[in-house]
């Protein structure tokens, strides 16, 4: 069934479910459940509103889940976490009320301030959903680098520049020991690591709007280590270019060792003289890069991503079959 055909079908349905077999998908073209087994597994932040469907049914186990998709760029590695989905006004006239809530919640909420004043219910569905991935990324993390750190951090509002999720860091920072037991050695939380750079540049692209006029905070940059990961809180995704433009500003000021090599191999190939490619050498020297080891092995040089992952409520959902990347639901056992 395409997406379009699907949103007909539940525009006729006012007290009734949809219910895939399959758990797979793209992020923008998402169900409202879908079945494994016994299981039926719904969105963490639908689940509250399409519970009710299932009260009379006997034998059915509802999961909580997250739907998670990746997506791949030249520095980085983002493994993106959508906790529902958020209806714009285009579907006002076809999808039902019920599945709606959680896109009126975002829409009334989201210029009021600070997310501490949000519905308990989705500053919760933050907060299990963190600890329940931090665990296993908390866990990547020891077995694959020496010293490597968790960086917990959220985007600023595109309009004024504030953080909305500022408070809640700060508290999930002073609480961390009790939220995330046994992971204080390698999470680290830091509201603001991003700011506002003073000459603000006019752009619609979200994407080249985020890369001109944010940046890392300098007081942070110690934290810019390729051995670390870094974890973005967000409300919604649409396009993903928000996100992909701080994936983007973190991936260019990680100082990468690699990256560094490769560069000065490539110069060296394209030096057109002698002279040029002895200057070439002189400057990687001067950086504590040996270049003759390099050179030869060029082919095999490879820059290790940065690996970064984002936590938003709900994923914006398009009334077409969108061409985004499929992903996959994971359950949150309670």
């Amino acid at each position: 069934m395409t997406y379009p055909e699907y949103i007909e079908k539940v525009s006729e349905q006012e007290n009734k479910i949809h219910i895939e077999n399959f758990d797979s998908g793209n992020r923008a073209n998402l169900r409202d459940a879908f079945r494994v087994g016994s299981s039926i597994h719904i969105l963490y932040n639908d689940f509250n509103s399409l519970e009710k469907f299932f009260e009379n049914e006997e034998g059915e186990n509802l999961k909580k889940s997250i739907y998670k998709c990746v997506y791949e760029d030249e520095g980085y590695v983002r493994t993106n976490y959508s906790l529902g989905r958020y209806f714009g006004n285009k579907f006002n006239n076809k999808i039902t009320k019920d599945r709606r809530e959680l896109s009126k919640d975002i829409k009334y909420w989201k210029n009021k301030g600070s997310f501490e004043y949000w519905p308990k219910k989705y500053i919760d569905s933050f907060d299990r959903s963190l600890e329940y991935l931090i665990a296993k990324i908390s866990d990547d993390i020891r077995k694959r680098s020496t010293g490597g750190k968790l960086v917990i951090t959220s985007v600023l509002n595109g309009r004024s520049g504030e953080n909305r999720f500022l408070s809640y860091l700060e508290k999930l920072s002073i609480n961390k020991s009790n939220f995330l037991p046994l992971l204080e050695e390698n999470v680290v939380v830091i509201p603001n690591l991003f700011v506002k750079k003073k000459k603000q540049t006019d752009i619609t692209d979200k994407y080249e709007k985020t890369i001109e006029n944010i940046e890392v905070n300098s007081k942070y940059k110690s934290f810019m280590n390729p051995n670390n990961r870094f974890f973005i809180l967000d409300d919604v995704t649409t396009q993903g270019k928000t996100l992909d433009g701080y994936s983007e500003i973190i991936s260019r000021t990680i100082d990468n060792p690699m990256a560094k090599i490769i560069n000065f191999v490539n110069r060296y190939k394209k030096a057109s003289t002698i002279y040029v490619k002895t200057a070439v050498i002189a400057n990687a020297e001067k950086e504590g890069i040996d270049l003759a080891e390099h050179i030869g092995k060029s082919k095999n040089l490879e820059i290790e991503k940065v690996m970064i992952y984002s936590l938003v409520l709900a994923s914006t959902q398009q009334k077409f079959d969108a061409p985004f990347e499929e992903g996959t639901y994971i359950t949150i056992e309670d």
